[in-house]
């Protein structure tokens, strides 16, 4: 995935219910339909993948440097 993908998702993952809950949840999606919660866990697992890639790769890239 790449960072604009990342960018795109962004607005979406962060919406908020008017009492500050999060919106983009596999229980708020099952709610309109059970498929669409397995794709609101599959997405947010790889937005938080990749930020963690973001902080990682570096570090690997260092070690085999040393």
């Amino acid at each position: 995935m790449t960072d604009e993908m990342m960018d795109l998702m962004e607005p979406y993952l962060n919406l908020k219910l008017p009492n500050g809950d999060p919106f983009y949840t596999a229980k708020q999606a099952k709610s309109a339909n059970a498929a669409l919660a397995g794709l609101a866990v599959w997405s947010r697992a790889m937005y938080d993948y990749h930020n963690a890639s973001k902080i990682v790769k570096p570090k690997l890239e260092m070690l085999q440097i040393k």
